[in-house]
């Protein structure tokens, strides 16, 4: 897995009033001059606070509810709970006045600086016996060389709600009042703490009934609120199927009248992705290296290696076929070594003696462990890898042009926007660009057009038929989808669809043939508008494509049914463009992306940014 945004703090902050009370809460997170991440241990004090039961001998109308609790432990994370004893005679309790709320304070020394999950248990008898009462548990943060302070009521009157993502994972981030983002088509906890006025947190016996429920839900996103599992009153587990937006509406119940009215909140829910750059960025250049130290020269292609999770870019200007870790590795074991400099031919042999002229697109052969490239250079070739590591030339190699036919004797165009392998009947396809075809590759090196106009002429346009009847316009990437049998195109301005093995083609996204137009519009069908669409993959965990609208810098999803969502990169409502720079949905930028390629073992999309030389991770 690569290196994903790391939340340096969990953003805190008080539905009521952003920083409210959190002076007293200075072991949570944002609290104002706090150096998270700081190094050490440090010492984490809990001050539990028991307020006094309402009746008639006050003065004040009634506001708090006694609990029955005796005793209470505090658990972080994983270790020995620590127990003690809530009464006026426990040493560490005290009432500072009459009207006051019993104060009690305990101290767990020796945390790890960082984030850390607290869990509370409060018993009805002393030394936790008796009947256990509660359980809660919330995130925070140990600060070193700073007071950790988390102050909680036992049962108290509701201010406000505080919403914070759960525990340890970097895949949401927001606050009540900012909103949430997290990455969509799978699961996160959320925690919802009611305060009090004084912003202590309000816990155990005697505290609100939490309730969630969403409004507004985008569709297609699928999102969903649950109780999460485990008995915690304040986690919810908040859940989507695809990528959208929906309101999350909370309301905090008072255990009794006496403790107040009901608190609600509205908090804004953005299921998106996470992009991350893991290699490369910045300036074009040719050298190996971990994250931004690695260059590219000219990244086009790109394909992941399910046999060791590792990814495989074809670096065109640098003639040679870079290999990409997730963690961001970048090494070269085919074509001249950087060390070497640019040394560019199409020279057959093993590993780093192979030359190759200008690699474009590359495919990965899931049963053989091969891979094969598509090189525009010296004659054309698509070149094949070994799992040994031995190029050879598969097919074309002789002159660039377009001829059906077996090994040298056959052609392609000198642009190829993408090549799959079919494990179904072991064959290689290829989106042979400049001659508008789709081209049926054997692994003897046979080739066939099976969509398009046949050899020697190639005829371009945009028409929905079957097989050489068909007609395609400016093709820059081709997917295939098991599941459906199929070939997918991303055809300039629309999404093609070429049937197995009737090769029947359809439109399924963007303007029907022969209308053409250029636009940024999400939606369904021919409604759909791209701009200078590139790579094209295939997401075998939920059926989707996912294209990369060049000419918008922005990455889209597309279903089966042709229904088109924007979900990284530019906003369809302010398309910009920029070096690629991470971020969670629109906030990500990009600057000319090209080559996408989708990893079922993390569920994220590579994507080549040619405009800013960089490998990004888009995590789903």
């Amino acid at each position: 897995m690569s290196l994903r945004i790391a939340m340096a703090a969990f953003l805190v902050c008080s539905l009521a009033a952003c920083g409210g009370g959190a002076s007293s809460r200075s072991a949570l997170p944002g609290v104002p001059g706090a150096p998270l991440g700081s190094a050490g241990n440090a010492t984490a004090q809990f001050v539990i606070k028991v307020p006094p039961k309402t009746g008639s001998s006050t003065s004040r109308g009634p506001a708090y509810v006694s609990p029955s609790t005796q005793s209470i432990s505090i658990q972080v994370d994983s270790g020995t709970p620590t127990l003690a004893n809530l009464t006026p005679g426990s040493p560490n309790c005290n009432v500072p006045a009459p009207l006051s709320p019993l104060s009690c304070t305990l101290s767990i020394p020796s945390l790890a600086a960082g984030a850390h999950t607290f869990t509370i248990k409060t018993f009805d008898g002393l030394a936790g016996a008796g009947n256990l009462l509660s359980v809660n548990s919330a995130p925070f943060t140990v600060v070193a060389n700073q007071a950790n302070l988390v102050n909680i009521t036992l049962a108290g009157v509701p201010a406000s709600l505080l919403v914070e993502p759960g525990s340890g994972d970097a895949q949401i981030v927001g606050s009540g009042t900012a909103g949430l983002q997290f990455t969509g088509e799978t699961s996160h906890t959320i925690v919802v703490l009611p305060e009090d006025a004084d912003g202590n947190l309000i816990l155990g016996p005697g505290a609100p009934t939490l309730a969630a429920t969403l409004t507004g839900v985008g569709a297609g996103s699928g999102l969903s609120v649950a109780p999460a599992s485990g008995g915690n009153p304040n986690a919810f587990t908040i859940s989507s199927t695809g990528f959208g937006g929906a309101t999350l509406a909370l309301v905090a119940t008072p255990a009794s009248a006496s403790a107040g009215s009901a608190v609600t909140a509205n908090v804004a829910l953005d299921a998106t992705v996470d992009s991350t750059i893991i290699a490369g960025g910045g300036t074009f250049g040719y050298a190996d290296g971990t994250g931004g130290a690695a260059q590219f020269d000219g990244p086009f292609g790109i394909a992941v290696d399910t046999a060791n999770n590792d990814l495989y870019v074809a670096d065109d200007y640098a003639c040679s076929i870079r290999q990409v870790t997730t963690a961001g590795v970048v090494t070269t074991p085919y074509g001249s070594p950087p060390a070497s400099g640019v040394n560019c031919g199409g020279t057959n042999g093993t590993g780093n003696a192979a030359l190759f002229g200008s690699p474009i697109a590359v495919a990965y052969d899931s049963v053989n462990g091969d891979l094969y490239v598509a090189d525009a250079a010296f004659g054309c070739g698509l070149r094949q890898i070994t799992a040994s590591g031995v190029v050879t030339t598969l097919a074309g190699g002789s002159t660039c042009g377009y001829a059906d036919g077996s090994g040298s004797a056959a052609k392609f165009g000198s642009y190829v926007g993408g090549i799959v392998y079919d494990p179904t009947d072991s064959d290689l396809y290829v989106d042979d660009s400049h001659n508008c075809s789709i081209r049926q590759v054997t692994l003897a090196g046979v080739v066939t057009t099976v969509a398009g106009a046949p050899p020697p002429t190639p005829a371009c346009g945009a028409v929905d038929a079957t097989g050489l009847a068909a007609r395609f316009n400016a093709t820059q990437g081709l997917a295939y989808d098991s599941a459906n049998q199929s070939l997918y195109l991303s055809d300039r301005y629309r999404v093609r669809q070429v049937a197995l093995p009737s090769y029947v083609v359809t439109t399924i996204a963007g303007p029907l043939p022969p209308n053409s137009q250029i636009g940024f519009v999400d939606g369904s069908g021919s409604a759909v508008l791209f701009n200078d669409m590139s790579g094209i993959t295939y997401d075998s965990a939920d059926g989707n494509l996912y294209v990369n609208d060049s000419g918008n810098a922005a990455i889209r999803q597309v279903t089966p049914a042709g229904i088109v969502t924007t979900i990284a990169g530019s906003n369809p409502l302010t398309p910009s463009f920029g070096g690629s720079s991470g971020g969670f949905g629109f906030s990500a930028q990009f600057g000319f992306p090209i080559g996408v390629a989708y990893d079922a073992t993390t569920n994220a999309l590579y994507v080549v940014d040619r405009g800013s030389v960089s490998i990004v991770q888009v995590q789903l």
